[in-house]
């Protein structure tokens, strides 16, 4: 949910589901005049749940432009939490197989003596 603000926060121009569904009622504003200013722009603040997620200012050059978001909310903190384990991506087949052989034949030589694993010297 987003709720949009003059720049200078003296008038609520409403509330709405997402950015986009916002910008018919903007569009309707700006050709009407109600949104001042040579550059129009407006201040959307973005809610998840009760809690504020993000605050930007949307200007509009033709189009409504709405800034990127930062890679890091903040510099100090980290996006990703510690010792949270990720999904490995998938290894083809081919190496899996080459894996898995190798591991039995591992497996199998770890029993044996060592006169059967080794191999022989060939006299001639």
């Amino acid at each position: 949910m987003i709720e949009i603000f003059s720049e200078d926060r003296t008038r609520y121009y409403g509330r709405f589901a997402h950015f986009k569904a916002a910008k018919e009622t903007l569009d309707l504003l700006r050709e009407k005049g109600g949104i001042a200013g040579a550059i129009p722009s407006v201040l959307v603040m973005c809610y998840k749940g009760t809690e504020l997620q993000r605050t930007y200012t949307a200007t509009y050059n033709g189009r409504w432009r709405v800034p990127k978001e930062a890679t890091t909310p903040d510099a100090g903190k980290n996006l990703r939490a510690r010792n949270v384990l990720c999904k490995q991506p998938k290894k083809p087949r081919h190496i899996r197989a080459k894996e898995a052989q190798r591991h039995a034949d591992r497996c199998f030589r770890a029993g044996q003596p060592d006169w059967l694993t080794k191999p022989l010297p060939i006299f001639m």
